[in-house]
């Protein structure tokens, strides 16, 4: 149980410091966190730190959700909004291939999920898509998490929890 809380308490931590405090640890691998005795998590090694400011949070959290939605033509939207991608990247190849992807996880649970984002940064890769930093360094921080918290409980979701933190966000910003 203390394992299961863990891997909770640290993806937690790490999507209030993305989607609320926008001052995140960009590296926050097994070997840079720690529990303490008192049972609270702490963050070693700080040379890689990403800031992100209210707009991007706000964005990256309404993308998390459109993503999770399943909806290709409003996450790419979306994509076009937050100037990740460029009109003349949004070709019929890349509309085909989101579509893919988001379609090997329809009828998926909620908890089968996890890799999802990481999923989507490869297509955008694979299509030769400049990411923005901020992105990439979320992105490596949330396939991070999620491999520590799988490793620690195989019932660990990390998709449930980002899809909390996002409808949070935006609830906020209503």
């Amino acid at each position: 149980m203390i394992i299961t809380a863990i891997a909770q308490y640290g993806t937690q931590s790490y999507l209030k410091q993305v989607l609320i405090d926008g001052f995140f640890h960009a590296d926050p691998h097994p070997c840079n966190l720690f529990v303490t005795r008192d049972a609270k998590l702490c963050y070693i090694d700080f040379g890689m730190m990403g800031v992100v400011n209210d707009e991007f949070r706000s964005n990256f959290a309404q993308l998390v959700l459109l993503l999770l939605d399943g909806n290709s033509h409003h996450l790419i939207n979306q994509l076009l909004y937050m100037k990740i991608i460029t009109p003349e990247q949004n070709t019929d190849e890349f509309k085909e291939d989101v579509d893919d992807l988001l379609n090997t996880y329809i009828g998926v649970d909620m908890d089968q999920m996890d890799g999802i984002f990481d999923d989507l940064m490869n297509v955008m890769i694979s299509h030769n898509i400049i990411l923005p930093r901020e992105f990439v360094m979320i992105g490596r921080g949330i396939l991070l998490i999620e491999e520590a918290g799988n490793k620690l409980d195989p019932h660990f979701n990390l998709t449930g929890e980002l899809e909390k933190f996002a409808k949070d966000m935006i609830k906020t910003k209503i």
